[in-house]
């Protein structure tokens, strides 16, 4: 989890164990995912309207290698922003 990630669970009191599992059910129940293209060339996923904790959050996440597994990087964790 990043720090920005950590902070806005607890802007939306939240828990990670229950943004994760509303991410993996996201998933597994085929919502939405869609990818971004970071500064530095990775590529993020979206889950933009992913329901956690009974609260639509914005999900960003990454994957890399961590020794010889894979790992996740949450970058965001947030109620989806509304811009005007």
């Amino acid at each position: 989890m990043s720090r920005t990630a950590t902070t806005d669970l607890g802007l939306a009191s939240l828990t990670k164990e229950g943004m994760l599992t509303g991410l993996r059910e996201h998933i597994l129940g085929r919502g939405r995912v869609f990818t971004d293209r970071m500064d530095n060339g990775d590529t993020a996923y979206i889950a933009a309207e992913c329901l956690a904790e009974e609260k639509v959050l914005y999900i960003k996440v990454r994957f890399f290698e961590l020794d010889e597994d894979e790992a996740m990087l949450v970058f965001s964790a947030h109620p989806p922003r509304r811009w005007c």
